[in-house]
């Protein structure tokens, strides 16, 4: 009776450990990368440059704001960005992290005409080396 007592409590502290440890992990792999919200909300590529594939594609499509659909190589990616944030002048940026991806809300306004649009964009993340690596940025 004791011994069975014993086996359950064992069983209660192990299923603690393990949730806390499962914790951890999750609150890791849904943090928003440093750089990522930054860029959004100033408008400089610059901190995206770590966030993005040295080698391999990335998928972009923000069609609504002028990006087509396509994969691209970090260089192509990063000029398409800075022309971007050129053209659209940056608002606000909410994002919420999940797992391997960061949803957000992004308003800009066009530099031009200061006509402002709301964006919902799915910025796509992959652990490469022990850091956060941007696969694919979605808008629409």
């Amino acid at each position: 009776m004791v011994r069975a007592g014993w086996n359950r409590w064992y069983a209660v502290i192990l299923m603690g450990i393990a949730g806390w440890f499962s914790v951890g992990i999750c609150a890791q792999e849904s943090a928003i990368p440093p750089g990522l919200q930054q860029a959004f909300q100033s408008g400089q590529v610059d901190g995206l440059a770590g966030l993005l594939p040295d080698q391999g594609r990335i998928h972009l499509a923000i069609p609504v704001l002028g990006i087509n659909p396509g994969t691209y190589s970090k260089d192509q990616a990063m000029a398409l960005l800075r022309n971007l944030f050129r053209r659209y002048r940056p608002i606000s940026f909410t994002a919420e992290a999940n797992p391997g991806a960061v949803k957000g809300q992004w308003v800009v306004a066009e530099a031009s005409s200061g006509r402002r649009h709301r964006v919902a964009v799915y910025i796509s993340l992959e652990e490469r080396s022990r850091r956060a690596i941007i696969t694919s940025i979605r808008g629409g």
